[in-house]
């Protein structure tokens, strides 16, 4: 015990004396002190279709745009490594470009190279060109910041101190040159794209990427200053250099100083990059593949007892022979695994997992603890009195599963259902509920089809069906009647009716209309329906219904219709009368009575109609 103790101790420290204080994040107005990665792209060149492009030619001096600007991103990526934390990329570093399967001279593939290498920045060096002798001076093409506008700062701001180093140098400033689509072209948000290529696939690759055009190479009076020699093609490149060193606020190397990069490329501007660089020298940590480290990922329990046991100096040799079944042999965390569970750190789910070993299994039962009759008094009051308040459904779920544990899938997607494993008296159950505390419950088209495949789901491999119903009915609109509503809803139908495990409802509130129908009623082929004395099964709310049916009538006609229309209607009772509901249960009751009905319904065997398969929805 007291080695278990100082590990976890080891670990606390560590931490403490390692990790940063979030406040302590080194992000300040889009830029960053820590390491900064650019990619450079000297014009033209490539090796396309059209063998070398040389871009523009002085008719004087002979001059082609492609060398000079490949002499002055040379230059530029020498003088950018003289600041410390800089890492630079080039699209090409020759006349020809870097790639003949995927040739560089593609505008969009050089912004793809600068992604893949996970540029904070993408300069494009060019010359410009004119039929007019007098034209001269330097400009930079940015954003026009219809999109991503935090790109558009970035480039303001870069571009303006280019300028204003070029400017020292003698010549002209142009200024920041903003051009949108002369075709229509879109960005996904609705509004006019950039003009520029380079631009626009930075903006849409999410990587801020502008066009330096330095002078004129048709000026002759622009080559003889600024273009006629490698020292001069140099300086443009030192005061370009200067412009970027500027924005971001790089320092220079002091002498013979070396550059350490950072391990993780995703870690460069994360709080914590000092301990997950620390931890991965140490040997604790390695990254999900090169150069990723996923710093906000999910941290498994099989990752966790693997950085424990490093910590702790366990080889992952030490151990050979697995302790659960769904831990394989020879996994890169089964030995650490078997470690923790002989020192206690860690013991498992009984059997592990909710799942069983395949479709023609069933889940095991676990031993419950939880006293299968319990009632929760607290259930009582959750659901609000007033139909139009919102709730957690999963405070309902939590407090009526074994132990309050609810495994959920796929939480952050279609919040407005919920689906997730738990225990039921010992027994797997999947659970699928509506969500009134987001968008009130409604079913949209990604709510119907993460509950459909999460049905069939849990019908392929024989676990139980408990449902959760508070829906008013599906989300109305254009955009959802467009993308076919009608049919993505049809799949919950399809799903619970062609399910042949056992199939629970519990309806707490509102069951109106067709979302009604889908979410597991007896029409479409429920076992057992539970209504709480809160429960409205209609077409619609009173509300509304009584404004339909009396709309002519005077408010006082209407007030009377509303108090007859919730008494007969909005309440379970009728829709008992009718065979629709088989108990209406006091909400404290609800896990006893689910408990009893999945006993009930435990050899329950279903077939369907012998066929190759069903016809889904899709």
């Amino acid at each position: 015990m007291k080695r278990i103790l100082s590990i976890f101790l080891s670990l606390v420290l560590t931490a403490a004396l390692l990790c940063p204080a979030a406040a302590a994040a080194n992000e300040t107005d889009g830029k960053d002190s820590d390491w900064l990665y650019i990619t450079l792209d000297p014009g033209h060149g490539g090796n396309g279709a059209g063998g070398n492009d040389p871009g523009a030619i002085s008719s004087t001096y002979g001059y082609h745009e492609a060398d000079l600007v490949l002499k002055i991103g040379l230059y530029l990526k020498q003088e950018l490594e003289t600041y410390r934390n800089v890492h630079v990329d080039m699209t090409r570093s020759d006349s020809y470009g870097t790639s003949a399967t995927a040739p560089l001279s593609k505008v969009e593939n050089r912004v793809l190279f600068a992604a893949g290498q996970h540029s904070d920045l993408l300069v494009s060096l060019h010359l410009n060109s004119s039929p007019s002798q007098s034209a001269r001076g330097a400009e930079v093409l940015v954003s026009n910041g219809n999109y991503r506008p935090e790109i558009a700062k970035v480039l303001d701001g870069v571009g303006t101190n280019i300028l204003m180093q070029l400017k020292n140098l003698g010549i002209y400033n142009r200024g920041l040159v903003k051009k949108s689509s002369q075709d229509h072209t879109l960005y996904p948000n609705g509004k006019l794209a950039d003009y520029y290529g380079i631009v626009r696939y930075g903006v849409e690759n999410n990587v801020p990427s502008m066009i330096v055009e330095h002078c004129f190479i048709s000026s002759n009076s622009e080559c003889e200053q600024f273009l006629s020699s490698d020292a001069k093609l140099r300086a443009i490149a030192q005061a370009d250099a200067r412009g970027i060193a500027a924005y971001y606020g790089l320092q220079k190397k002091a002498p013979g100083e070396v550059d350490v990069e950072p391990t993780f490329y995703d870690c460069r501007h994360h709080w914590a990059k000092t301990s997950i660089e620390a931890a991965a020298s140490a040997g604790w940590v390695n990254g999900v593949s090169a150069g990723e480290f996923q710093p906000n990922g999910t941290l498994t329990r099989a990752a966790f007892v693997t950085m424990l046991g490093r910590m702790a100096g366990v080889k992952d040799t030490d151990y050979t022979t697995s302790v659960f079944r769904d831990v394989p042999d020879g996994e890169w965390y089964t030995s650490f695994v078997a470690w923790a569970t002989e020192n206690g750190i860690v013991d498992g789910y009984g059997d592990g997992i909710f799942l069983p070993q395949n479709n023609m299994d069933e889940a095991r039962k676990q031993n419950c603890t939880d006293d299968v009759n319990r009632e929760d008094a607290s259930l009582n009051s959750i659901v609000p009195s007033d139909p139009n308040v919102p709730y957690d459904m999963k405070e309902i779920i939590e407090r009526v599963v074994d132990g309050g544990y609810f495994f959920e899938v796929m939480q952050n997607f279609a919040k407005n259902i919920i689906i997730g494993f738990a225990r039921m008296g010992g027994r797997s159950v999947g659970i699928v509920a509506n969500q009134p505390a987001y968008l009130a419950g409604v079913l949209d088209i990604d709510a119907s089809d993460k509950a459909s495949r999460f049905i069939r789901f849990c019908d392929c491999f024989n676990i139980p069906l408990i449902t959760f119903e508070d829906v008013p009915g599906f989300l109305p609109g254009y955009t959802q009647e467009n993308n076919g509503i009608i049919r993505h809803g049809a799949k919950i139908v399809y799903a619970f009716a062609e399910a042949t495990v056992p199939k629970l409802t519990v309806i707490t509130r509102k069951a109106y209309g067709g979302a009604y129908i889908v979410m597991n009623s007896k029409q479409t082929g429920a076992d057992v329906n539970f209504a709480y004395p809160s429960a409205e099964i209609a077409v619609m709310g009173a509300e509304g219904a009584v404004n339909i049916l009396f709309r002519k009538a005077d408010a006082e006609t209407k007030a009377q219709e509303l108090n007859a229309y919730k008494e007969k209607f909005a309440t379970p009772y009728q829709a008992a009368e009718l065979g629709f509901i088989d108990e209406i249960i006091l909400p404290k009751q609800t896990r006893k009575r689910l408990i009893q009905a999945l006993e009930m319904t435990e050899n329950k065997m279903q077939t369907n109609p012998p066929k190759k398969h069903g016809n889904m929805p899709l």
